[in-house]
């Protein structure tokens, strides 16, 4: 893959390249939190709050685990467009939790019509989550820590996910162990850096991949409001004039970061 500015003219460009199949995806990810998570939609009527504290003590029942989404909503968005810009063969994932943003990976995969997602978490609560018709055939889960499991990676990572132990000492091994064998170009998420202004606002993680970044001299983009309000601005006003602004989990603090390897 050539490569490209990750600034908010490619992240708009690709908001209006697959605008319908984001619409799409996004009414898919609205019913699945109805039925699976913890929180409600802002300000539901009564029957609808009935119905959906229902689907939920049913799902608890049926599956065992309720979802706890972690991204908010234009960072998963976010995530969706880029997989599917970059069309990657194999995804890896670190660490799903309970399946939201797994669930937006795998959309993204179904829709590109290829590509297998390889998650690795200490729990095991995304299995009791994740639709079985996303799942099946495009993902594989492995149980246990991913730092003494490095033989479970694929041999190439087109996509790198992250969202784990937010420590200055896991983000070192993640630096030296999984940044450093991908291919330049690589599309990389990192989530949690800017829950403030500064990324080291929410732990040791943000500093240590901020200099790597900075090591590199390479770009990232961020939609976070405490960073770069002007990029979440931006996209607010793009979702909203095509539809996409109703709130799915929550529009808070989009942390994640994105860059290429």
């Amino acid at each position: 893959m050539a490569s490209r500015s990750i600034d908010l003219n490619y992240v708009e460009s690709l908001y209006r390249r697959y605008g319908t199949d984001l619409a799409k995806a996004r009414e898919a990810q609205r019913e699945f939190h109805v039925t699976s998570g913890y929180w409600s939609n802002k300000n539901p009527t009564l029957l609808r709050r009935v119905s959906i504290s229902l689907n939920r003590a049913g799902s608890y029942l049926k599956r065992g685990a309720l979802l706890k989404p972690q991204l908010d909503d234009i960072e998963a968005e976010i995530t969706y467009l880029r997989l599917r810009d970059s069309k990657p063969d194999t995804v890896v994932e670190i660490s799903p939790c309970g399946g939201w943003s797994t669930t937006w990976i795998l959309r993204a995969l179904h829709d590109n019509g290829k590509g297998h997602l390889y998650s690795f978490d200490l729990v095991d609560l995304a299995t009791k989550n994740v639709p079985k018709d996303l799942a099946e055939g495009h993902w594989t889960f492995f149980q246990g820590d991913v730092t003494k499991n490095l033989s479970g990676l694929p041999a190439t990572i087109d996509y790198l996910f992250l969202d784990s132990d937010h420590s200055t000492r896991f983000a070192e091994w993640y630096v030296e162990h999984l940044l450093s064998r991908l291919k330049p170009t690589t599309p990389v998420s990192v989530h949690d850096i800017f829950h403030n202004a500064l990324p080291d606002g929410f732990s040791g993680e943000g500093t240590v991949i901020m200099d790597w970044l900075q090591s590199r001299k390479k770009d990232f983009f961020t939609a976070s409001p405490a960073k770069e309000p002007a990029h979440y601005q931006a996209l607010v006003k793009l979702r909203t004039e095509q539809g996409l602004a109703a709130p799915i989990h929550a529009d808070i603090y989009n942390s994640m970061i994105f860059f290429d390897a």
